[in-house]
């Protein structure tokens, strides 16, 4: 026998029994999920002399770790600019001062109801002693919650409006954290890791929504449950994925029927279609429509559980209490009136374009990358995001206006930061192939632009506000005035993170660049609003005035003279109603008892009324009986 041939057989024998090291199977990575997983060789040679053990089970998924790890992380970095100074300013908003001395009244309502009976009536909200049905109560609730739960609030008849301002804020804020939460997962959930980190940080470093997240209004509270909302839908969609287990299904579309309910109670029926409209328009371009249409359907029984008992409160009360609702639907744009349509959406456009910055330029790129030669591969979840914007700007352009400002368009900026957000993340795997798309070659050289002027811009002119104000570059001094070293470190901080976006923006690396930017957006934010909750924009002269006011009339009733109701400011820090009355009411009241009356300063002397005071801030006049007014059996309205 062949000693060649037996040392050759032997040494097969030997390589068909040794154990192949082969790669696992690939398996889906929530956190940066490939569209086609990559193929790994079958078997992988060990280098000599390392010891290589055989692996028996795949990886484990670290993605839903790093994703709630990322969540924590935005939520601690967004608390230094909505709670900083959050104490600070006097209420110069009349919508923020409107809802709070709404909050207020029905809290001090609630406290003096008696507790034998059970009834959704002392939970109505009241202006000036008279029920709202037609106000959406959520944004009132939210607020008597905090105000009960805050240790340091005393009883309803001895809390200062200063206190219930500072909780309707922090209520505010809490809701905003819970909008930055929603968007990040709203972004991952159509996306990847990246893509919800994008979309949180446009959103979070957004002066518009920073501003008014730090405000007792309704907005943050309408931002938060609709964005919460949909971003349950889509946790439990998953979209473009392998569909969730039953249970996960379950939980998400019961947190989206929750939330819904909760955001018709906060902001009115209007609520739910900015709600239901994306998450159908995804439900169309996923499959497994059937078993979504299911869970839709099953979330929206669930918003009704929890409205149906208002509802029916409030029907009792004003039976069309609801068609109220629509009517500003139905006859808010007239058919016909061509130029009205034109106008609004002009002025919401350019709305939109003010409010988004410092992202105006990305947000026109967003809109137009679905559509540009290298998003292929990608466009399927593109059009995710760019068709939930395109239809809540139609919806917002169908809703009649609410008022001359950004609150027309507040709606739009979470759903433009996941936008913004998903062509980052295209940018960004673009970048990382040695592609650099032609938007963002052309665009980050004017928003380079933009930072670098701002950051020398904002602090010189802020730091020279007196000088300037006294050539007439500006009306009045903006912000309190600080030491000279103050706008010096931040105008070196804003420079320094220009500097760092610049280098990493010629080294095409778009997702570091957008990081720096947002960073540097929040720090102009931090660096602009702690003077300026200090200085003569947040010291509301009403203030004075409504102390004024407590004081010459001494708990008397105060009447104000017109068809226009009085201020909402006066009326949250006087902590009185101020209820309007016509000239021909005034002979119901009986001259014989004192009571207090506000009239414009022009107005022409009243019989049996004599001036007292005025109130210079909003140029009334306060003139007195001689006695208390005893009403008769018709009250003035």
């Amino acid at each position: 026998m062949d000693p060649g041939a037996d040392a050759a057989a032997e040494s097969r024998k030997r390589m068909v029994q040794q154990p192949s090291i082969s790669s696992p199977e690939p398996t889906y990575d929530l956190a940066d999920e490939p569209s086609a997983p990559a193929t790994a060789p079958a078997s992988t040679t060990p280098a000599p002399g390392r010891r290589t053990a055989q692996r028996t089970e795949p990886p484990r998924r670290r993605g839903g770790f790093s994703a709630w790890l990322t969540v924590l992380a935005l939520l601690c970095v967004a608390a230094t600019p909505l709670l900083i100074d959050l104490h600070r300013g006097d209420v110069i908003d009349p919508r923020e001062a409107e809802e709070i001395a709404r909050s207020i009244e029905t809290w001090r309502h609630l406290y003096a109801a008696p507790l034998d009976t059970l009834s959704l009536d002392p939970l109505m909200p009241r202006v000036n002693g008279q029920p709202q049905p037609r106000s959406a109560p959520g944004v009132t609730w939210l607020h008597m919650i905090a105000f009960t739960l805050d240790p340091d609030l005393p009883d309803p008849p001895l809390a200062t409006a200063d206190e219930a301002v500072f909780d309707a804020r922090l209520v505010s804020v809490g809701l905003a954290l819970l909008t930055v939460a929603s968007v990040f997962w709203a972004g991952y959930s159509i996306g990847t890791l990246k893509t919800g980190l994008f979309a949180a940080l446009v959103c979070l470093a957004n002066p518009v929504f920073l501003y008014d997240a730090r405000l007792g209004t309704g907005d943050a509270a309408q931002l938060g449950f609709v964005m919460f909302a949909i971003a349950a839908a889509l946790w439990a969609i998953r979209p473009l994925r392998p569909s969730a287990p039953v249970i996960r299904q379950g939980i998400g579309w019961g947190l989206c029927g929750l939330s819904i309910g909760l955001a018709v109670l906060c902001a009115g029926p209007i609520a739910a279609a900015w709600t239901l409209a994306p998450i159908l328009l995804i439900l169309l371009l996923c499959p497994h429509r059937i078993s979504h249409a299911l869970g839709l359907i099953a979330a929206l029984l669930l918003a009704g559980l929890m409205l149906i008992p208002w509802a029916v409160h409030v029907h009792e009360m004003d039976p069309q209490a609801w068609s109220g609702f629509f009517d500003p639907f139905v006859h808010g744009h007239p058919a016909d009136d061509y130029w009205a349509h034109a106008e609004y959406g002009g002025r919401v456009t350019v709305l939109l374009l003010a409010a988004a910055m410092p992202w105006t330029l990305w947000l026109v790129a967003a809109l137009l990358q679905p559509f540009s030669t290298s998003s292929t591969g990608a466009r399927s979840r593109m059009f995710l995001g760019w068709g939930w914007f395109v239809i809540v700007g139609v919806l917002v352009l169908l809703t009649p206006p609410t008022g001359p400002g950004v609150s027309d368009v507040l709606i739009l900026l979470p759903v433009m930061a996941v936008l913004t957000g998903q062509l980052f993340r295209q940018l960004s795997d673009l970048s990382s192939e040695g592609r650099h798309a032609r938007l963002w070659r052309a665009l980050r050289w004017p928003q380079l632009g933009m930072f670098f002027a701002v950051s020398l811009a904002l602090p010189a002119g802020l730091m020279f506000q007196d000088a300037m104000a006294t050539h007439g570059f500006l009306p009045n001094p903006m912000v309190a005035p600080m030491h000279w070293t103050y706008w010096a470190g931040a105008a070196a901080v804003l420079l320094l993170l220009t500097g760092l976006s610049l280098r990493f923006a010629v080294e095409q690396h778009p997702g570091r660049t957008l990081i720096v930017w947002a960073a540097w957006v929040l720090a102009a934010f931090v660096m602009v609003i702690v003077p300026f909750t200090r200085g003569p924009l947040c010291i509301s002269p009403i203030k004075a005035d409504a102390v004024k006011l407590d004081r010459l009339t001494e708990g008397a009733p105060v009447y104000q003279l017109g068809p226009a109701p009085a201020d909402p400011r006066l009326r949250l820090y006087a902590q009185r109603p101020l209820r309007t009355i016509g000239a021909d009411q005034l002979e119901r009241l009986d001259p014989a008892v004192p009571a207090f009356l506000l009239t414009p300063m022009d107005q022409p002397t009243i019989e049996g009324f004599v001036p007292v005071g005025e109130l210079h801030s909003l140029s009334l006049a306060l003139r007195r009986t001689h006695v208390p007014i005893v009403e008769h059996d018709t009250p003035a309205p």
